[in-house]
């Protein structure tokens, strides 16, 4: 906005300086030239900044069921190794070979 003002003080200087001996065509047409400009400035859309985007991680893969003490089966959940674990789990680092691929991850299960 002061870049605005700044111009149309300038550009208004330089209409009403009678060293340019310019008559009224000339000055009129400068004038115009100076309102279209000011009028463009003034009707442009304000710039909005986005916001980064809300990345959401992906829910854990369950692999296979551990066997626990007394018969009581105990999923376990892989979290890639860049996701922060949930409150509550017990995890390890470990790689796997599972259906032929090593699988690298957090083996988290409940308590």
């Amino acid at each position: 906005m002061k870049k605005v003002l700044v111009s149309l003080a300038v550009i208004s200087s330089l209409v009403s300086a009678p060293a340019f001996a310019w008559g009224d065509r000339e000055q009129g047409i400068l004038t115009g030239i100076a309102g279209l400009w000011v009028y463009q400035q003034l009707s442009k859309p304000p710039v909005v900044v986005q916001q980064a985007p809300v990345v959401v991680a992906p829910p854990p893969v369950v692999y296979y069921q551990q066997p626990a003490p007394a018969y009581v089966p105990r999923t376990v959940y892989v979290y890639p190794t860049n996701v922060p674990i949930p409150p509550g789990m017990s995890c390890s680092l470990q790689s796997e070979n599972i259906n032929g691929q090593i699988v690298t991850g957090n083996y988290c299960y409940y308590r």
